[in-house]
């Protein structure tokens, strides 16, 4: 029982590291394009509470 579960465990983990080493980059650039719009909207945000005042 032991042993299959560990066979399994390994197997997943191969199949994981695969899909987390093909989508490791594309992760990264979603990351810093949503930083990039959110730190954009929010600068937008501050410069027309300015502009309102």
């Amino acid at each position: 029982m032991v042993p299959c579960r560990y066979d399994l465990r390994k197997h997943s983990n191969s199949i994981s590291d695969k899909i987390s080493f093909f989508l490791t980059p594309y992760f990264l650039l979603l990351l810093i394009f949503t930083f990039l719009v959110e730190s954009f909207l929010v600068f937008f945000l501050i410069l027309g509470i300015f502009l309102r005042h």
